[in-house]
C-alpha cells in the first residue's frame, strides 16, 4: 500500500519545522552576534575593572603598565596569585612581569616613571643576550637613554 501525499507533505513540514526552529541562531544577523560579542566583553572589562578597584587600596594590584594589565586577574595561580598583580615589584626587582605587561612594555605602554628597569626585566625572561636590543626599544619608546637604563 502506497502512503498518501498528504502523509509525505505533514512528514516534510515537521522536518521543515524542526530544522527551522534547531538553526534558528545559525541564521541571526551578523549585527546581533557582533553586539553580542561586544556586550560581554564590556561585561567582562567591567568585572575586571572591579577586581582591581578593590586590589588597588590595598596594594593587592600594583601593576607596571600605564593602565593596569587584566591578565593577572585570570592568570592564577603563577602571576597574579589569587587574582593579584605584583609586576611592578617584578619589575624593579629584575624578573619579568606577566606576558600582557611584557607584551605592552614592548609597545611602549608601560610606566614611563620605572622605564630605566624595564630591559633588565624582559631580559630576564627572554635572555640576556637580547638585553642590548632590549634597551635600544625602551629608549626608542620611552625616550630613556641607554645609560639610565639597568
Amino acid at each position: 500500500m502506497r502512503t498518501p501525499k498528504i502523509i509525505h507533505f505533514i512528514y516534510l513540514a515537521i522536518i521543515a519545522a524542526l530544522v527551522a526552529v534547531g538553526s534558528a541562531g545559525a541564521f541571526q544577523p551578523i549585527q546581533d552576534r557582533v553586539a553580542s560579542v561586544a556586550q560581554k566583553r564590556a561585561t567582562i572589562v567591567a568585572m575586571n575593572d572591579q577586581v582591581q578597584a578593590r586590589l588597588l587600596p590595598a596594594k593587592g594590584y600594583r601593576c607596571c603598565l600605564a593602565t593596569p594589565c587584566s591578565i593577572c586577574v585570570e592568570k592564577t595561580p603563577g602571576h597574579g596569585v589569587g587574582a593579584t598583580c605584583d609586576c611592578l615589584a617584578d619589575i624593579m626587582n629584575g624578573r619579568h612581569p606577566c606576558s600582557e605587561c611584557l607584551g605592552e612594555i614592548l609597545e611602549g605602554h608601560g610606566n614611563p616613571l620605572i622605564s630605566e628597569y624595564f630591559a633588565e626585566a624582559i631580559a630576564e625572561e627572554v635572555g640576556r643576550r637580547y638585553k642590548p636590543l632590549l634597551m635600544k626599544i625602551i629608549a626608542d619608546k620611552y625616550g630613556m637613554p641607554i645609560e639610565r637604563q639597568l
